[in-house]
């Protein structure tokens, strides 16, 4: 069995969530849904956290 990635990148939590890539890159500008960004400029996001959005858990609320 294999363990799922805890880091998501937009693009795959953008499918969990089921919004565009750029949902999810405009809730990261405005705070919305928590994210790390590497060095690179690319930025990760937990999987606990889209998760918790995806069960109405999250701490701070997404707003679309």
């Amino acid at each position: 069995m294999t363990q799922e990635r805890r880091w998501l990148t937009p693009p795959q939590a953008a499918v969990l969530l089921e919004v565009s890539d750029q949902t999810v890159r405009d809730w990261i500008a405005a705070g919305r849904i928590p994210a790390i960004k590497h060095p690179s400029g690319q930025f990760r996001i937990r999987r606990e956290d889209v998760e918790a959005i995806l069960s109405g858990n999250a701490t701070e609320p997404v707003a679309t």
